[in-house]
């Protein structure tokens, strides 16, 4: 059995087998070939430690080069290599699912891109107007063609008040026709100051009910005691004829002579407990204007 195992050992490692033995060995036959065999396993003994060596050598420097690649990516063991190949299969499969997602999409995106293209041409049309609108030009143009209507209104309205010698200019400016001259708003008095807003009120309330909208009611709040005589007479004619309109013209003063060109007048008094209101009947009025110390008002 030994002698079979070794001329196994000896066929694999290329080496000579061991030599057989005569049909009708003696005993000297034998006993050579005894020799022989000895030799030939102690060969092949030889043979395998050095292939043993080569083994373990080959094994240690792979183990080397293991290590080596480990270190590249960053993996530590065997164990830690394996989480990271199931980890990268996850990613890999997700990669495939949103790839199979993204061509699905291919259709949409498609159509998207030719209804981009068709509308880039719009687009690129709208740049200068855009342009233009952006530097505020054509908004000031539209608040000046806007600005047009009121105030040359408004010019006429300020001239009936003043008997032609004022009126408005571009951009709120004052025309003094005595002189001819384009004169400040700051420059005015305070009664022709009043009388210019009272203007531009007015006009803008005309203006607005000519359009879509209407204004139903004015309030005037004081100013009127700036006014000599014949400023507040054409004040209150301006009132009266946009009253005749079918507006409500209301004028809060404390002014005898503003109230006595009024015939509905609500009366306000401050009591201790607050202030009352009450509409004067036609009796109260004229009692009201003949005795302007108890109606508490004043000239």
């Amino acid at each position: 059995m030994l002698v079979e195992r070794a001329s196994v050992v000896l066929t694999a490692l290329n080496r000579e087998g061991i030599p057989g033995r005569g049909t009708e060995p003696t005993l000297a036959d034998d006993s050579a070939w005894a020799s022989d065999t000895v030799v030939a396993v102690a060969s092949a003994l030889e043979a395998c430690l050095q292939q043993a060596d080569a083994c373990q050598a080959e094994v240690a420097e792979l183990r080397q080069q293991i290590t080596f690649v480990y270190a590249g990516v960053e993996v530590f063991d065997e164990d830690h290599l394996e989480t990271l190949v199931r980890s990268t299969n996850v990613k890999v499969e997700t990669a495939r699912r949103e790839c199979r997602e993204a061509e699905r999409a291919l259709p949409v995106c498609q159509e998207l891109d030719a209804r981009l293209a068709a509308a880039r041409p719009v687009v690129e049309g709208l740049h200068e107007p855009v342009k233009l609108l952006a530097d505020g030009k054509f908004v000031d143009s539209v608040v000046r063609r806007r600005q047009g209507t009121p105030l040359g209104t408004a010019s006429q309205i300020f001239e009936s008040m003043t008997d032609g010698r004022f009126g408005f200019a571009a951009k709120f400016k004052i025309v003094d026709t005595t002189t001819g001259q384009v004169r400040d708003v700051k420059t005015l008095s305070g009664g022709e100051t009043f009388l210019a807003s009272l203007a531009l009120a007015l006009a803008l309330v005309g203006v607005t009910s000519r359009g879509a909208g209407r204004v139903e009611a004015l309030f005037l709040d004081e100013g009127f005691g700036t006014l000599d005589t014949n400023a507040l007479h054409q004040a209150l004619s301006e009132s009266h004829r946009n009253a005749g309109d079918g507006r409500l013209v209301a004028v809060i003063s404390h002014m005898r002579d503003v109230a006595d060109n009024f015939e509905n007048i609500l009366m306000v008094e401050k009591t201790p407990r607050g202030s009352n209101a009450k509409w004067l009947s036609p009796e109260q009025r004229d009692e009201l204007m003949a005795d302007d110390l108890a109606s508490g008002l004043r000239s």
